[in-house]
């Protein structure tokens, strides 16, 4: 997403979408742009608005004797998933990049989930809960359960740039739980 960066192409004035450069033989995907002003760097172009996801209310129920888990988890290419006891990936059609996927993309950024809410029994799994982490790795939060009876967990995500301890956004992610 470009911040007001264009440039003149057969004379008309045109908004860019994407720049690329060549590495090695290989063309990438260059994410921002900066420029320093008066002492201070800013971005002319890049990422700015487009870290978004919604809020979710995510299901998973398990007959005994099993167990239930359900996970969600933000990639560092910019995908956010599901996981719905232990299986593959659901997708929510959504990323926390919301242009596309990019490798590497998560090198910028940092994310918190804040536990804000529980009911009935359950035991969390994946990263901490209530610190800053660097997307430069997958992170994931989740809950289990192993006895028959519901439980809920609701946790506050945030997202903002790395080192920064800042959100620029933020969603509520509801995880739910049942074993009958």
């Amino acid at each position: 997403m470009a911040l007001g960066t264009h440039r003149k192409v057969s004379g008309t004035w045109e908004e860019m979408t994407e720049v690329h450069r060549k590495i090695s033989g290989t063309w990438e995907e260059i994410t921002e742009i900066h420029r320093k002003v008066s002492g201070t760097w800013e971005q002319v172009f890049g990422a700015i608005g487009v870290v978004s996801i919604d809020n979710q209310n995510l299901f998973a129920v398990e007959a005994s004797p099993s167990s239930t888990s359900i996970n969600y988890k933000f990639f560092t290419t910019g995908l956010a998933q599901y996981f719905k006891n232990g299986g593959s990936g659901l997708s929510l059609g959504d990323n926390w990049w919301s242009l596309h996927s990019v490798a590497g993309i998560g090198n910028s950024y940092e994310v918190m989930a804040t536990q804000t809410g529980t009911t009935g029994s359950s035991s969390d799994s994946g990263d901490v809960r209530g610190s800053w982490l660097a997307l430069t790795s997958d992170r994931e939060w989740g809950i289990s359960k192993a006895s028959v009876g519901v439980a809920t967990q609701t946790l506050s995500i945030e997202i903002g740039l790395i080192g920064t301890s800042t959100a620029l956004f933020s969603a509520t992610i509801t995880l739910n739980l049942e074993l009958v």
